[in-house]
Formats: C-alpha cells, sequence, structure tokens
C-alpha cells in the first residue's frame, strides 16, 4: 500500500457506541432485582414463621441469582471489552490497570458460579478486592469527562469502592498494630460508603431527568424525561410509607436486622430504619423508568441503578460484588457517552492523568 493510500488514523479505530447497557445487562439488572426481592427479603420474612416454606421459597429463588449471574459476567465482559479496545476513552496506563484487575476479577466471578462448598476464601477475597479496584479505576476515568450529573455518579461510585478499601486497610492496622487511628478510620469509612450508597440514587434520577445536548441527539427522542421526576417522588413516598408498615409488623428490631441483611445499612438507627425507605424508592424508580425506556443512555442508567439497589452498600458476597462492578462499569459508560470522541474533558486536576492519547499524525 502506498503511502497516498494510507487509511486515516480516524478510520483506525471506528466508535463504538456506548450510549447503551451492554449485552445482557439489561437482563442482569432485572434478575438482580428479582433476587434482592425474594432471596434476601422474602425468604428472611417466610423464615421467621414458616421453615419449610422458606426452604421451598429459597429453591425456587435460586433461578433468579444464578441468572442475574450469568447475565452480569456476560454484560461485564462484553462491557470492559468495548472499554478497553478504544483507546480515545484513556491512556493506555489506565487500561493497562483496568485491563489488569478485569484479568482477576472476570476468572474469579467465573469460579464463584460454581455451587457455594466450593467458593473458596480466597475466591471471596479475590472478587471483594478485585470489584472495589475496579470501581475506582473506571470512576479516576470517568471523573475527567463533562458530563454533569453522569460524572458524579461515576465520582460517587469510585467513593464507595474507595471508602471500602480504606475501611479494610484499617481494620488490618486495628488488628495487626492496634493503632488508635485506626478504629476511628474504619467507622469514617464504612460510613462514608454508606452516605455515598444513598447518595448516588438521587444523582442517577437528576441525570435521567437531564437531556444532555448530545447525548439527547443520539436517543431518537426520548421524550421529557424531566415529567418523571415527580412520580419518582410518588414512589419514593409510597415505598417509604410500605416501609414504616412493614417496621410496625415486624416491629423495629426485626425491621432493622432484615434491612442490614440484605442491604447492609446502618447508617440511620434501627427506631429510624423505615428511612432507608426513601433511598430504596428512589432506587427503584429510577430503574423502573430507566429499564422501561426507549432511550439507551438512560437505559444504561436504570439497569445501573438496578444493579446498585441490588449490591447494597459495601457487598461482601460474589454475586453482590459483581452487581458492584457492573453499576460503576456502566456509570463509567453513560459518563463517556456524552462524549465520544474523548476531547471534551472536564477541567479537574485530574482530567490531564486520564486524557485519552492524542490521535497520531496523519501525515
Amino acid at each position: 500500500m502506498t503511502r497516498s493510500e494510507a487509511p486515516d488514523p480516524a478510520q483506525r479505530e471506528q466508535p463504538v457506541s456506548i450510549e447503551g447497557p451492554p449485552p445482557l445487562a439489561r437482563m442482569a439488572a432485572i434478575a438482580a432485582i428479582v433476587d434482592l426481592a425474594w432471596n434476601r427479603i422474602a425468604v428472611r420474612i417466610v423464615a421467621n414463621s414458616d421453615e419449610d416454606a422458606a426452604v421451598a421459597l429459597q429453591r425456587w429463588g435460586m433461578f433468579p441469582k444464578n441468572l442475574a449471574a450469568v447475565a452480569g459476567l456476560v454484560a461485564l465482559t462484553a462491557g470492559l471489552y468495548t472499554f478497553l479496545r478504544m483507546a480515545r476513552y484513556s491512556r493506555l496506563i489506565w487500561r493497562l490497570g483496568i485491563a489488569s484487575v478485569a484479568g482477576i476479577v472476570l476468572p474469579t466471578f467465573l469460579f464463584a458460579l460454581r455451587p457455594m462448598e466450593h467458593v473458596t476464601v480466597l475466591i471471596v477475597v479475590a472478587a471483594f478486592l478485585g470489584s472495589n479496584l475496579l470501581a475506582l479505576l473506571l470512576g479516576a476515568v470517568a471523573a475527567g469527562y463533562r458530563a454533569g450529573p453522569r460524572r458524579w455518579a461515576s465520582v460517587i461510585a469510585m467513593a464507595s469502592g474507595g471508602f471500602v478499601l480504606v475501611g479494610l486497610v484499617a481494620q488490618y492496622v486495628r488488628t495487626v498494630a492496634d493503632s488508635p487511628v485506626a478504629t476511628p478510620l474504619a467507622i469514617v469509612a464504612h460510613f462514608g460508603g454508606e452516605l455515598a450508597w444513598h447518595v448516588l440514587p438521587v444523582v442517577v434520577v437528576a441525570a435521567g431527568a437531564r437531556a444532555h445536548p448530545r447525548a439527547a441527539a443520539g436517543e431518537g427522542g426520548a421524550g421529557r424525561p424531566g415529567r418523571e421526576v415527580p412520580a419518582v417522588l410518588v414512589i419514593a413516598t409510597a415505598v417509604t410509607l410500605g416501609a414504616m408498615d412493614a417496621e410496625a409488623a415486624l416491629h423495629a428490631h426485626k425491621f432493622s436486622t432484615l434491612v442490614y441483611a440484605a442491604l447492609r445499612l446502618t447508617l440511620v438507627p434501627p427506631p429510624l430504619a423505615w428511612l432507608n425507605g426513601l433511598t430504596i424508592g428512589i432506587a427503584v424508580a429510577a430503574a423502573g423508568f430507566g429499564l422501561a425506556s426507549r432511550s439507551p443512555g438512560r437505559a444504561q442508567l436504570g439497569a445501573a441503578a438496578a444493579l446498585w439497589l441490588a449490591a447494597g452498600c459495601a457487598p461482601r458476597a460474589p454475586g453482590q460484588l459483581l452487581d458492584f462492578a457492573l453499576a460503576a462499569l456502566l456509570l463509567a459508560r453513560a459518563t463517556q457517552a456524552v462524549t465520544p470522541d474523548g476531547r471534551e474533558r472536564a477541567r479537574a486536576p485530574w482530567a490531564p492523568l486520564a486524557a485519552p492519547a492524542p490521535d497520531p499524525d496523519p501525515s
């Protein structure tokens, strides 16, 4: 091929649309919500009165649990592949770091699909560290994009992963060195991560209600998402009232224990555990409106909200860690989709570090 026939560098890397969720992400989000409602809430409520019925429910609940794991693993793999093959989204050093973590996390989640008796402590620890590191790296890259609430959602997911890792280090230091600083640091990290968990659904609703000009242009007439904000408030109020009724039926202690077992929430005192229904309602509304939308961008945000809710705060189980990692990936994709060429960077101190590599000289 002669010099004049050399392809244009801009054509060497065909742009891949990341406005919508990767394959099977919607299915993974829906299955994760069903798994949360069935296995972590309904089974525990029924177990208080009828253990045989709880065992039967748990047996039927294996289907949505396994479906969420398989679909989530496929979606995470496809989404990471798209991210890593597009050089314009971030510098090589960032993509190498994400690829290194993904090389550990993806096989770990695959091994975790086996029966629970074959899941070792090493697999759980690797999934725990890898998913939080992945959220940290993806959020750091997405933080350099000018994308309004979408960027802040990625930053919050990054902060959540960072708080978990800081809390883990603080607990280790407290165990080994008995440092007086370790315990307060672990407490601050725990409550900081839980605060991030409560705030993110609100930011996702704001991101869905705010139609970015360039994002809206690729959504093919998404309508007026701002009209859904009152509906979100109505749904959040209804879920909160339902949580109040559940607290009255189960009593405060049992209800707060159920909330902790399902979502690991401890920021709100047990007598006021029904206040967690406000965050849950906002997340359910954001997930429902997003997943039902014909707009690929809002569907991706809705899937992220559903997976964020299903993962809970600072998850420990491999299935919930997979939900958390996939939610962080979807938020990063939604942020980068606003500027698919990677050139509209936010003027933040960390933006030059995450800036994409410059295009090669066409001459």
